[in-house]
Formats: C-alpha cells, sequence, structure tokens
C-alpha cells in the first residue's frame, strides 16, 4: 500500500455519541425514510490502494470502524501520479475521481433523500474526497447539513501553526504546481462540516515551510518514511468532530522553529506567477500527451534550492530514477 503519498511525501523531501458524521448519537442515527436507504459514508483510499482499499483491509473494510445506522462504501478509482510508472497522472486522476464521487453522492441522495452523506477520505482519497465536499459545498444539490468528511492525512489541509515546525499544512498548499500536479492551495468547505486528522510528522498534511523551516521538512518527510502517514480510522468517533486534529509527535530529527523572517511559502511565491505555470503545463502536457519519462528526472522545472529535497523525494519514491 502506498498513500498519496511516497510519491507526494517526497514531494515534500485525523466522539463522543454525538458524531460530526450523523450531527446525532451514532447510536440513534436516524434511518432514511425511503426503503433500504440508510445513512452513507463513502470511503476514499489512497495512492496504489484506489482499486484495492488495501489501506482499509479491502472489501471486509476492517481497518474501518463501523456504527449503527450507516452504510460503508468504498469508493474504487484508478489513480496515478507518475505517468512513466502509473497509468495516469495526479491532475488526470482529479479530473476523473472528483466528479464520479459527487456523481454517486448526488445519485444516492435523489434516492434517499433524507439519508446523511458522509466522506472519509486517507491520503490521494483525502484529495479526491475533499475535492468532492468542496465542490458540493458551493452548491445546493445536497442540503450542507447532511453533509460531512472526515479527512486522514489530507494533502490540501490549510496551514496551521499548532507546533514548533511554524505554519505547516498540505504538501499541495505549501509547494507550487508542477508538471501533471496542481498545487492549488487549501479549500473553501463553506459551511459543511469537515474533521482533518493529521499526525505532527506527516508531511503531506503537515509540511512546513522549506524555505524558513528547512530542518522540519526533513523530519516530516522522514516522518512519512516511518510510518507516520499511518491513521487508525474511526469516522464515527472523536475524529468525527469538525475542525483540525492535530496530533503531536516525537520528532524522527531534531528541528526547531522557522526562521524570523517574512518568506512566502513556494506555493505563494509561484502561484501568479506567469513564466512557472506556463512552463509546468506545458511539461505536464508532454508528460500526459506522451508519457515521456525523460522529462521526470527532474520534472523539468528551474526552481529554488530548497525545493530539490522534495522533488528529489518524488523521483525517489516514485521509482524513477535520476
Amino acid at each position: 500500500m502506498r498513500p498519496l503519498s511516497r510519491t507526494l511525501a517526497a514531494l515534500a523531501t485525523a466522539a463522543t455519541a454525538t458524531t460530526g458524521l450523523a450531527a446525532v448519537s451514532v447510536g440513534t442515527a436516524p434511518t432514511a425514510s425511503a426503503a433500504g436507504c440508510s445513512n452513507k459514508i463513502f470511503l476514499v483510499d489512497g495512492y496504489k490502494s484506489g482499486e484495492s482499499a488495501a489501506s482499509f483491509g479491502g472489501p471486509s473494510m476492517s481497518n474501518v470502524a463501523s456504527a449503527p445506522g450507516w452504510d460503508r462504501e468504498i469508493f474504487y478509482y484508478q489513480n496515478g501520479i507518475i505517468p512513466v510508472i502509473d497509468p495516469t497522472t495526479l491532475n488526470n486522476t482529479v479530473a476523473k475521481a472528483v466528479p464520479s464521487l459527487e456523481r454517486k453522492a448526488v445519485d444516492y441522495h435523489n434516492a434517499c433523500p433524507s439519508a446523511k452523506i458522509a466522506f472519509m477520505g486517507y491520503s490521494f482519497g483525502a484529495l479526491v474526497a475533499g475535492n468532492v465536499v468542496e465542490s458540493l459545498a458551493n452548491k445546493n444539490v445536497i442540503p450542507h447539513n447532511q453533509l460531512n468528511a472526515v479527512l486522514y492525512g489530507d494533502p490540501r489541509r490549510a496551514p496551521q501553526a499548532k507546533g514548533i515546525e511554524g505554519p505547516a499544512g498540505g504538501v499541495l498548499t505549501m509547494l507550487p504546481n508542477l508538471p501533471t500536479i496542481d498545487a492549488p492551495g487549501p479549500r473553501n468547505f463553506r459551511d459543511v462540516d469537515v474533521s482533518e486528522v493529521c499526525n505532527q510528522n506527516d508531511v503531506i498534511c503537515n509540511a512546513a515551510n522549506p524555505f524558513t523551516n528547512a530542518l522540519a521538512v526533513a523530519n516530516e518527510v522522514q516522518g512519512y518514511r516511518s510510518g507516520d502517514h499511518g491513521y487508525r480510522f474511526n469516522p464515527f468517533g472523536a475524529d468525527s468532530h469538525p475542525g483540525d486534529h492535530y496530533i503531536p509527535q516525537a520528532p524522527r530529527i531534531n528541528y526547531g522553529a522557522p526562521l524570523p523572517i517574512p518568506a512566502p511559502t513556494p506555493n505563494a511565491l509561484l502561484k501568479d506567477n506567469a513564466l512557472w505555470n506556463s512552463t509546468v503545463k506545458a511539461i505536464g502536457d508532454v508528460i500526459d500527451g506522451a508519457v515521456a519519462g525523460q522529462l521526470l528526472s527532474r520534472f523539468g522545472v528551474p526552481g529554488a534550492n530548497q525545493l530539490a529535497l522534495p522533488i528529489d523525494g518524488l523521483i525517489a519514491e516514485a521509482g524513477v530514477s535520476n
């Protein structure tokens, strides 16, 4: 099993009786009025496990807690990040999986209009599930008070200043756009209840600013490689409470506070840089169209030295030689 990942890790070389999912006591979760209906939670696994749900225990979902009144359903999807070794890219995966999962949710709501609908995503699956929730939060096709999500190791977790590492968030909120990997920053869930669960040493959801705290990033990458991207999946317990659940951890590599300088993140620095983004898109278009592996040796992207560690790690973890 390789969550979003070993590859994205590299990129930046986690109740009470009342649950956020049910908004009512789990034990007394309301039963949808239509015959055969129950509350529904869609489970979305990470990189390399989208088609097997291996992180969740496969079809048995033995690694995911259950609750009365809730039907768990795995959302199977093909995912990829590096086109040379994967069947698709991150951008293409998101472009296909997000509308497909959203359509499943809307169809279920149309069939069971009083049922609550929740999403649990892990790693790449958190990227997909979170994007679906953001999309639904901007529409009225499903009442927002019937929607919830629990995201583990989310690469678009909004930056938080909760530890000595300083402001840190999902890897796709810290790094800039890269070929075939868009980094749009954090989401806006509006009035939909969402729980973000993140380990301190998990670079996928808690990447520090590499410009001001490179040692913290090194610790987070090491944490990822040492198992700190692993979670216990209980979307019906304390994890279900809306908000940011930051889990402190002892460091794998000693580090301190960030440099006291007003340096932007790579994402903020390059987000609106037309030359950077046009170059990235041009390379990404070639990779998508021709699966040109040679371009991935260094992604063909000129950039700050501080980005070398995450990019090198991405290549190494993906199995693409330098």
